[in-house]
């Protein structure tokens, strides 16, 4: 099975957020293979792309994110981060103009994940991120 997925389409970042972003929490539910692609269009964005995942058990009620990391008041907030929101090894990824920046993760163990920017600049540019999952092929003889 193969989702190709939008999480952002066009959202322009501006001083209220910090010219920065944090996705919802995206359910992997069994796959292990995530692409991100996450398109810069204008100004001059200059900061840290990341990708974080979370192995909290899913807090069904409040639309399936982390049992953690549910925040009523501000859902993209860790309430406990030791146990989420840990950027995926070899996912951190200097961005230093507009254009288009992918992240592949294989062999993923964790339930959730989600994209955070961090700017270091304060452009206003658009993003657009588009994310693809699958599950490995795994073949066991018995």
């Amino acid at each position: 099975m193969i989702k190709n997925m939008r999480l952002l389409d066009g959202y322009a970042l501006n001083v209220a957020d910090g010219y920065g972003f944090t996705t919802r929490w995206v359910d992997l539910v069994a796959c292990v293979q995530l692409g991100v692609s996450v398109v810069f269009v204008g100004g001059a964005p200059t900061g840290t792309l990341t990708v974080q995942t979370s192995n909290d058990p899913p807090d069904n009620v409040n639309g399936f994110v982390p049992m953690s990391a549910w925040d009523p008041t501000n859902p993209t907030v860790l309430t406990n981060p030791a146990l989420d929101g840990l950027t995926y090894p070899g996912s951190s990824t200097a961005v230093a103009a507009a254009g288009i920046y992918k992240v592949d993760c294989q062999n993923i163990c964790e339930r959730f994940f989600r994209v955070v920017y961090v700017s270091s600049g304060n452009s206003v540019t658009a993003v657009t991120i588009m994310y693809k999952i699958g599950r490995a092929s795994c073949r066991e003889r018995v």
